[in-house]
């Protein structure tokens, strides 16, 4: 009483990540802590591919959610094939191959799905730096996005193989930002789940 409340401006991803090691952190049990996190969190794989060579340099990393561009995509499978595609390595920016004796080779940087978890959360980039006007601006391109999809192509089995089980995930709830980079506030909408009958029918 008489203690004013700390009001807190933070966007959606900082809010997840705070709340999910608050989370956490109620677990002191290691094996539950595990099952927990793998509810939401799963294993991306970073790779470097030569071009010139079989040479595949990799290395893993958790996640809690996939972070997807909007600008230049104009769905969310654009999106995560961008995200599975990668960027060149050419030019100056050439990589130096372990297999080559220290080369440096045209390559592929990219990053795919190693583990899945049980919910997915895909995280989209709505905010940037824009460096000619130096300050954060959001971006409101249009992005298109399915009530189901197929996470499968983006995971490490299907880009190593070529093939894998269809990965089904349906869409269960949206966060929507209002308001510009500087300020505004989110609004959530989940779908509703059904309700059983007490009969059992």
């Amino acid at each position: 009483p008489g203690t004013p409340s700390r009001r807190y401006q933070m966007d959606v991803e900082e809010f997840f990540n705070l709340l999910f090691e608050q989370w956490e952190d109620q677990f002191t049990n290691m094996a539950t802590r595990e099952q927990f996190r793998s509810l939401y969190g799963g294993q991306l794989v970073h790779q470097i591919k030569s071009r010139d060579c079989e040479h595949v340099s990799e290395r893993t990393e958790p996640f809690l959610n996939i972070q997807c561009d909007v600008q230049g995509q104009p769905t969310l499978e654009a999106s995560l094939q961008s995200f599975v595609d990668g960027d060149v390595m050419q030019g100056d920016n050439k990589y130096k191959c372990e297999r080559c004796e220290g080369k440096f080779v045209d390559a592929v940087n990219r990053a795919c799905i190693k583990n899945m978890p049980d919910n997915v959360i895909l995280h989209l980039k709505r905010f940037e730096y824009d460096i000619g006007r130096q300050a954060r601006a959001k971006i409101n391109e249009w992005f298109a996005f399915p009530l189901e999809i197929d996470m499968a192509p983006y995971q490490y089995e299907y880009l190593t193989c070529g093939e894998a089980r269809p990965d089904i995930f349906e869409l269960v709830g949206i966060l929507v930002h209002k308001g510009s980079a500087d300020a505004g506030h989110y609004v959530s909408y989940i779908k509703e789940r059904p309700v059983r009958s007490m009969t059992g029918r």
